[in-house]
Order: C-alpha cells, then sequence, then structure tokens
C-alpha cells in the first residue's frame, strides 16, 4: 500500500457509479407529475465536474430507471449512463469496449450488494461510509463521507490529486507558554538552546518542505525567530496543539501537515522523514502517527506515557494515559505513542471543526477525536528510546525505557 497505490490512482481513466446511496442524499422531492426527485449534493456534483476537466471520464451505472437521472447527468456533463441494470458488470464491460479502456483503468463506487462483481474487478475500487458492512470488506477504500454527502468529492479529488506532482508537505509545531504539568516548558532550555528551537531544527532535518512555529505567546514567537525559527502566532481560542496546526494550514499551502508536539525535542528527523514518506507514498491515508516498543513494564502504569493498542492492519484501536492494555502476566512490553502525528490537509481542517468528544476530554489526548468520529489512525512503528519532556525530571534521562533506536 505504498508507491503501488499512487500508481494504481494514476491510471485510472473513469469513475464509475451507482446513483442510490452514492450520489442522492436521501432526501426527496416531486416534480409536476408526481416522480419523486432524489437530491444530489452539490459538492458531488462539482467533484465531477472537475474531475472531467481534469481528463478522467465518468460513468453511471445504475438499477434505478427514473428518466430524472438523464437530465442530472447531462447537467453533469456525464455521457455514458446506464438505468434500470441489474448486471453493471455486463453494463460496464460495454462500456469499457466502446471507450477503449481495460477494467484496471476504471474506478467503481458502490454502497450495495449489485456492485459487489464490479468491485471485484476494477483498478481501484470504493466503498461509500454507508455501504453495508460486507462491501467494505471487499474494496480498495472506504470514503469518509456518506454517499450523497460528499463521497464522490472525496473520490475525485482523490484520483485528481494522485496525478499532479510532489505534494507539499509543511511541519507545524504547535507550543504554548501554559502547561499544566510543566510551566513554561517550550522554553526551556537544552543545551542553551530553548526546546522548541531545538523540536524545530530536528524537523527541519526531515527533509520538509516548511517547518514552522505555532504559539499563541510572543514570548515563543520572539524565542524562536531569535534562533532563526519561523514562527506564526494563532489565537488563543485553540483548544490543542491540532487545532493550531489547523489555524496554521488555513494560511499556509499544504497537501499534508506533519504536526509535531513542541515537548518532543529528542525525536529523531528520521522519524518525522519516515512519517512524511509514508504520507507521500500512500494518498489512501488521512491520518497517521508513530510509536515505539517499550519493554519497561513500569511505565505501563505511568500516566505522562500514552500508550496505544492497534488492530492487526496497523489502524489504532485506542489511545490511553492507562495501562494499555491491562496486562495480567509478566510479559513486558506495549506500545508507547510518539508526540507526531501527520493529516491530509482537508482531514485536518474536519478535525478542527468538530467539537471535542467525551473521550478526548477525560483522558485528555486530543487524537482521541478522530476515533470518536468513526475515523482510523494509521500507527506506524518507530522504535527509539527517546521520550517527551512531560515534567522537570524528563530533562535529566530523555532516553529512560531501555530501548534501541530502529
Amino acid at each position: 500500500m505504498k508507491q503501488d497505490v499512487r500508481e494504481k490512482l494514476r491510471k485510472i481513466k473513469m469513475l464509475a457509479m451507482d446513483v442510490d446511496g452514492v450520489l442522492t442524499d436521501g432526501g426527496m422531492i416531486y416534480d409536476e407529475t408526481g416522480e419523486v426527485l432524489k437530491r444530489f449534493d452539490a459538492h458531488d456534483g462539482y467533484g465531477l465536474k472537475i474531475l472531467q476537466e481534469g481528463g478522467i471520464r465518468a460513468a453511471i451505472i445504475t438499477f434505478n430507471k427514473s428518466k430524472v437521472i438523464l437530465a442530472r447527468a447531462k447537467l453533469l456533463g456525464i455521457e455514458d449512463l446506464t438505468r434500470g441494470e441489474a448486471d453493471k458488470l455486463g453494463a460496464l464491460t460495454a462500456i469499457c469496449e466502446k471507450r477503449g479502456l481495460s477494467f484496471e483503468e476504471v474506478a467503481y463506487v458502490g454502497d450495495d450488494f449489485l456492485d459487489l462483481p464490479v468491485l471485484r474487478r476494477v483498478g481501484f475500487s470504493v466503498a461509500v461510509a454507508n455501504a453495508v458492512s460486507e462491501l467494505k470488506r471487499e474494496v480498495d477504500y472506504i470514503t469518509r463521507r456518506h454517499g450523497g454527502r460528499g463521497a464522490i468529492r472525496e473520490v475525485c479529488d482523490l484520483l485528481l490529486n494522485a496525478k499532479k506532482g510532489k505534494d507539499r508537505v509543511l511541519g507545524v509545531i504547535p507550543a504554548r507558554y501554559e502547561s499544566r504539568r510543566f510551566p513554561g516548558k517550550a522554553l526551556q532550555p537544552i543545551d542553551g538552546i530553548p526546546m522548541v528551537v531545538r523540536t524545530c531544527e530536528n524537523a527541519r532535518r526531515a527533509g520538509l518542505d516548511e517547518v514552522l512555529v505555532a504559539t499563541d505567546d510572543r514570548r515563543i514567537l520572539e524565542a524562536c525567530e531569535a534562533h532563526g525559527c519561523r514562527a506564526v502566532m494563532t489565537s488563543r481560542d485553540c483548544r490543542n496543539g491540532l487545532e493550531r496546526s489547523a489555524e496554521v494550514a488555513r494560511n499556509v499551502r499544504a497537501d499534508i501537515v506533519i504536526d509535531i508536539q513542541a515537548d518532543e525535542p529528542f525525536l529523531p528527523a528520521e522519524a518525522i522523514e519516515i512519517l512524511k514518506t509514508e504520507m507521500i507514498e500512500n494518498p489512501l491515508l488521512q491520518t497517521a502517527t508513530l510509536a515505539a516498543n517499550c519493554r519497561d513494564s513500569r511505565l505501563l502504569q505511568d500516566p505522562n506515557i500514552v500508550k496505544v493498542v492497534t488492530d492487526e492492519r496497523g489502524r489504532a484501536l485506542y489511545f490511553s494515559r492507562s495501562a494499555l492494555p491491562n496486562r495480567t502476566d509478566s510479559t513486558p512490553g506495549f506500545l508507547r505513542h510518539l508526540g507526531i502525528y501527520a493529516f491530509r490537509e482537508e482531514a485536518l481542517r474536519t478535525y478542527a471543526d468538530r467539537p471535542p468528544g467525551e473521550l478526548e476530554s477525560l483522558e485528555r489526548l486530543e487524537q482521541l477525536r478522530v476515533l470518536e468520529h468513526g475515523e482510523s489512525m494509521h500507527v506506524f512503528r518507530f522504535d527509539t528510546d527517546c521520550r517527551a519532556v512531560n515534567v522537570p525530571e524528563d530533562l535529566d534521562d530523555p532516553h529512560a525505557d531501555g530501548n534501541t533506536q530502529a
């Protein structure tokens, strides 16, 4: 799921889709004859327009026989339309033969069992977020949005972004002066250099397109500028670091935003580079983070050490300050979360527009907002013995858990 994904997306020359459950949002109106008309999402319609302007055809294959679909297809500039068709694979075969395309050059978006034969054959298969569960297990990608509510626009953007040039990666280090456990720690000197500046210098070595510090405190701004680090002022209304990074990303162009916590001055540049590379090479990833194997069982009970558990595909199941997992044996080892995140720009904007969840507030862990809204965060492994600075004592021994760097 790395470079081969991007190459697979770059081969796509046609996006085909169903209508009901994919292009309509479930809202209904009636025309003068009494025929039911289902609403189309404006974001989806615009997405199909820009997709076709970008050189990728669009096709509709639907079991629905409504004449209204003819008008909708014409309005959207879609020439390939098949209505009242249960054999969607046969319909797509006919369209491909007409257009001189192979299945490998087709992406298909579906939501029910009639779409399954097609999804198993095309070059890139997609299920909308509200599709039947069986479908989701078969596809290459599941949209973050429901059908009729921006899912098609999401796929259009994915296809067009895969065909463009190199992603621009922005590194943001959110930093505030106040800290519950360690006030002023962002400016705490490490070998004579403020902590936030050291974190910034590490990020610069990771080959990001731009790195800047985002703060709401002029003392931090001035300290960064004095050491040659670019810094910007952000609103005091930001509730956490990711919201602060999102505010910056609204004003600085970026395809991918790497959020590095200011209290990670010992995080190696290669860790940042790994996360950057994973996001660039796999355009399907929306959010990701890093975790290290930890063998010190004493740290399992330390609330300053954030623990994470993942599923078999590496997606986060939960983050916690409590022991996770709650081990009943003497076998040491757990995954220790590292203070760094990667977001696609739109995913970060969506994150900031949402209210904090109950678990996020209870655990005081910003990343839980992603999981609480039903989305996934991939966790990549980077074994390192470096530790974040949570309390003054962490400056005495930043390499305290006995691991070795990968």
